[in-house]
């Protein structure tokens, strides 16, 4: 391989990974704010908006990864 082609297969890989993130962290912080699944480990509701926010952020960043690569 040389650099180019490696560096264009480590891009995708990070889209690959900012696609897939957004769909494990929002059932991770949803579970994690449900006391019939985590009993006395429930997140608070400030821990738990936090967490969306931060997961939409996050999410926002990546999409804008994804348009900047892409387009």
């Amino acid at each position: 391989f040389n650099e180019a082609i490696f560096s264009n297969i480590i891009v995708y890989a990070q889209i690959a990974l900012s696609i897939a993130l957004p769909f494990s962290l929002f059932p991770l912080i949803h579970l994690t704010s449900q006391s019939q699944v985590v009993d006395e480990h429930v997140n608070s509701k400030l821990t738990t908006i936090v967490g969306y926010l931060l997961v939409i952020i996050i999410t926002l960043l990546n999409l804008q990864l994804i348009w900047v690569t892409i387009a």
